[in-house]
């Protein structure tokens, strides 16, 4: 879900800071575009569909939360084949990761590295 030795390296492994932007995306960020998708699409603007796609991608990318860009890459996919099977499920999918992210940094210690991944920090 998160690559969190990757996230931690660019914010200077800083966890704290790291802990407030994950926070910041699941409880703000991440809502106002997902409802402004989920509108768009209810409302067939399939521009605005993609333009809040590529702003949930491009946060997730810089949160390096891989599934969530994964997902939002598929939609923008999806869109640019102007062939929009599909465009539904992976909505569906969007929504649920982000729910799911929610649920795993509502979990306690869910910032805590493992021993092996404490290894890879490089000092």
């Amino acid at each position: 879900m998160i690559e969190l030795i990757e996230f931690y390296s660019r914010v200077g492994y800083d966890v704290e800071f790291a802990v407030e932007l994950l926070e910041g995306f699941v409880e703000e960020d991440a809502p106002m575009i997902l409802k402004e998708l989920l509108d768009a699409a209810a409302n067939g603007d399939i521009n605005l569909v993609a333009a809040s796609a590529h702003n949930i991608k491009g946060a997730a990318q810089n949160l390096s939360i891989k599934t969530i860009e994964i997902i939002s890459k598929n939609i923008e996919t999806i869109i640019q084949s102007n062939d929009f099977a599909g465009l539904d499920a992976e909505i569906e999918k969007l929504s649920n990761e982000i729910v799911r992210l929610k649920d795993f940094i509502g979990r306690d210690g869910w910032a805590e590295l493992s021993p092996a991944d404490q290894d890879k920090i490089p000092f």
